[in-house]
């Protein structure tokens, strides 16, 4: 006989052999009530006097409500509100390039500094930076990041 062939009464190589049980279930067999709330309730308490105790007022300390202030869309803001939002974006946060248009000229960058009414643009053509004062700024529109 040749070894390609399997007999009939071997079992498959791959046989898995599986138990046959029947597992019977049980439902819930029994109930659990709570007892009624009322009925305890319902029974005579005794009457116990509690010492009257004056009360005084006491002041509370008032605590200060910092209320944030509102965030507006920078679209609505004011040009010096512009420029405040800018310079205070975190490190963690790109910066947001900006046109800003002034009576003279264009600039297309990013703020780099805000003192004294002097902001410092760091503009994409050039490597150093721009100082434009805030009075001569006509529009500051955002472009992205």
């Amino acid at each position: 006989m040749p070894k390609n062939k399997v007999s009939s009464q071997e079992k498959p190589v791959l046989f898995i052999n599986q138990v046959k049980s029947d597992w019977q279930t049980k439902q819930q067999s029994y109930i659990i009530k709570k007892a009624n709330v009322q009925q305890s309730l319902s029974e005579p308490s005794v009457d116990v006097k509690v010492p009257v105790v004056e009360s005084r007022e006491v002041p509370i300390p008032e605590e200060v409500v910092k209320q944030q202030p509102k965030k507006n869309r920078i679209t609505a803001m004011s040009i010096e509100e512009k420029i405040n939002y800018l310079v205070s974006v975190p490190n963690n946060i790109p910066k947001i390039l900006c046109e800003f248009t002034t009576s003279e000229e264009s600039y297309k960058g990013i703020v780099v500094s805000f003192e004294d009414g002097v902001i410092g643009l760091r503009t994409t053509s050039r490597s150093d930076i721009v100082k434009v004062p805030i009075q001569h700024l006509k529009s500051v529109n955002v472009l992205g990041f």
